[in-house]
């Protein structure tokens, strides 16, 4: 069953800029986007750490279970195929950390995420 962590704190409309999805060194990774928070522009970031595997899904693809589960919000989907699959090619040593993570933005993209951990900026 899929845990909300997070999620956008004006409706997904909202967004001003982006998402934009940055990967960084160390196995880290991005996505960016500008929120107009009662008129005021205000940049959000969702920083993963310790990433192992991300996908992305743009609108044509986009399934209705992925948009109900995840627009707007990110997401923990559990112990899903793709997760099982890394877990089990995966040689580190935070492999019981890993976890599945989702977020849909408006007409896509959806982003797929294999981490240990997120924080927001």
């Amino acid at each position: 069953m899929p845990t909300e962590l997070w999620s956008i704190p004006v409706p997904a409309t909202a967004i001003h800029e982006g998402p934009t999805f940055s990967p960084f060194p160390g196995r880290e990774c991005g996505i960016s986007f500008c929120i107009d928070d009662g008129g005021a522009l205000r940049n959000v970031r969702l920083l993963f750490e310790n990433v192992e595997a991300y996908k992305c899904t743009y609108r044509t693809f986009l399934t209705r279970e992925m948009v109900d589960l995840a627009y707007g919000r990110l997401v923990r989907l559990g112990e899903t195929p793709w997760l099982a699959e890394l877990r089990k090619a995966h040689r580190g040593g935070h492999r019981s950390e890993l976890q599945h993570l989702m977020i849909c933005f408006d007409d896509g993209p959806c982003y797929e995420i294999v981490c240990a951990g997120f924080r927001v900026t």
